[in-house]
């Protein structure tokens, strides 16, 4: 019984004991009260009577009906929670995939608003020439925005550009190693790698 008790409970249903037999209502938006008491003449068997009052009357069930039903429920909580589940992977993976769907006009309107993320792929974009006229220009200035705010990726490429002179920028290696060196302050070894190769060469 007391099994039963923590389980309705479980499910927000309340419990009191009163004089000694066992009174089960649900919240007050429910409708649902139960009494439990023992019965004299099954006593000898462990049995007990179950007494639910609803809108619609008095109603006896066995100890077997109710923990049929309470096994219903807990496999419905269990469906309801593997629904959820796989809502939120579906969610996850159209959110992981959903940039392949931004058109380019959203993904520069996004950039110069201020999201350094988008920054990066529209200056990636631009580029590499990718469906679109190689423009390294705008890609610096892409780059250089991201960078700014502390973009990994952006900083890296900026330090390209300065190395090779792209974009319009006048070839500096000392300040291409500055920037290969904030990605290397953030734990990025290629940044590291390329910091250490300029050191190396006197830059």
């Amino acid at each position: 019984m007391r099994k039963l008790m923590l389980i309705l409970s479980i499910f927000g249903i309340g419990t009191a004991q009163v004089n000694g037999a066992v009174e089960t209502t649900f919240q007050p938006n429910n409708t649902l009260t139960h009494t439990t008491s023992n019965d004299s003449t099954s006593a000898s068997y462990g049995s007990s009577r179950n007494l639910y009052r609803t809108k619609s009357g008095d109603h006896i069930y066995t100890n077997e009906e109710i923990s049929k039903a309470i096994d219903n429920l807990s496999a419905h909580a269990k469906q309801q929670k593997y629904q959820l589940a796989s809502l939120n992977s579906r969610v996850s993976y159209e959110n992981k995939y959903s940039d392949a769907k931004d058109s380019l006009a959203d993904m520069k309107k996004w950039a110069n608003q201020g999201n350094e993320e988008y920054q990066v792929k529209v200056g990636i974009i631009y580029y590499k020439g990718e469906g679109v006229r190689q423009d390294l220009v705008l890609a610096r200035k892409m780059f250089q925005k991201a960078a700014k705010q502390g973009s990994i990726q952006g900083q890296g490429m900026l330090g390209y550009f300065y190395e090779e002179g792209f974009g319009g920028l006048k070839r500096n290696r000392s300040t291409a190693k500055e920037w290969y060196g904030k990605t290397c302050d953030k734990g990025h070894q290629y940044g590291c790698d390329q910091y250490r190769r300029l050191n190396e060469r006197g830059y």
